[in-house]
């Protein structure tokens, strides 16, 4: 494996926070994706395995060169900006190669439907409504 040029990877701890505080989420497990979408014309994409998935350093680093191998291609063929923080789970370390890119597509797929969709509906629901919620004039 070729290490990836530092421009599409996810490095500096400012761009990481924005992206945890401001980013929205997808889960496929053992994957959780967390996404923003940038003016940037590539992705960019790290991936973070903690100690309580897997104990020993050995499997944590298998996880994430696995999971970054299985990001890496279909990224690569996207044109579109976003940054992306991949969080593997402990099924991860177990889970096949086939099933674990076949997850990883299912994944991409989800991004591309909800970077696509109007800003409305990424919002979570009509603006109507959630005007009506902000201003207080809820049924409740």
């Amino acid at each position: 494996m070729a290490t990836r040029p530092k421009d599409l990877r996810l490095r500096r701890e400012a761009d990481i926070r924005a992206l945890f505080r401001s980013g929205r989420t997808l889960s496929e497990p053992p994957f959780k994706v967390f996404f923003r979408p940038t003016d940037r014309p590539h992705p960019r994409y790290g991936v973070q395995v903690s100690r309580r998935t897997a104990k020993k350093a050995v499997t944590r680093n298998r996880i994430r060169r696995r999971a970054r191998e299985a990001f890496r291609g279909p990224l690569a063929a996207s044109a579109r900006g976003v940054d992306m923080m991949v969080l593997a789970g402990p099924e991860a370390a177990t889970l096949p190669w086939d099933q674990m890119v076949a997850r990883c597509l299912r994944l991409l797929a989800q991004l591309e439907t909800r970077l696509d969709a109007p800003a409305e509906t990424r919002a979570g629901g009509s603006p109507e409504r959630r005007t009506g919620e902000r201003s207080g004039e809820g049924t409740r």
